[in-house]
């Protein structure tokens, strides 16, 4: 929750320093951090119903305290409603602020790398990078096809091409048009498409 609120209340101040790498960088490390807590309280969820499984000694209501516990810490954080509001919240920035290059490169960040991370780390409840269990030192098939997986939907691809599509056609700042089709080249290097 100290997270949330956190990530909360640099909303404003971030708006008011549209310029100023650093509320950019924090935001990224707190939702960085939520998606490694959701990881990790995912991890223990995990490992608590396989106690209760495993368990059958233990009387009913003890199972239960042991999950709750568990259920309570896990507060089912909607990884992904969160990056979409984030990237909402950008693009907000983008159009009232045009031609600030640290807006475009927050987006860079949360249209590629995020979303990837939220996807693969909450629906497959595994560190790819393998920094978070020291068992899993050697890569599996599984860590090398999700390395090689496209980082984004063709959906979310295409709503970005309209995004800067939009922003081409509408914007009158030299400045804004620039990072706009430097993040479009960027898009198509990264994704090589």
């Amino acid at each position: 929750q100290i997270l949330l609120d956190e990530l909360s209340s640099t909303k404003h101040w971030v708006s008011m320093h549209v310029s100023d790498h650093s509320g950019f960088h924090y935001r990224k490390f707190l939702i960085k951090s939520l998606i490694s807590r959701t990881v990790t309280n995912n991890s223990i969820l995990v490992q608590n119903q396989l106690v209760n499984e495993q368990t059958p000694s233990l009387p009913k209501n003890e199972k239960n305290e042991v999950f709750e516990a568990a259920s309570t810490e896990d507060q089912r954080i909607d990884l992904a409603h969160l990056l979409e509001e984030e990237l909402e919240f950008c693009t907000d920035l983008i159009d009232t602020f045009p031609g600030h290059e640290t807006l475009w490169c927050h987006r860079e960040d949360l249209s590629i790398k995020y979303p990837f991370e939220a996807v693969s780390h909450v629906s497959q409840a595994m560190d790819v990078d393998g920094l978070n269990d020291s068992s899993k030192q050697g890569y599996t098939q599984e860590t090398k096809r999700l390395k090689r997986a496209p980082t984004q939907d063709s959906l979310g691809l295409e709503m970005e091409y309209r995004f800067i599509d939009n922003i081409l056609a509408n914007c009158r700042d030299v400045e804004q048009a620039r990072f706009a089709t430097a993040y479009r080249k960027w898009l198509i290097s990264f994704l090589g498409q």
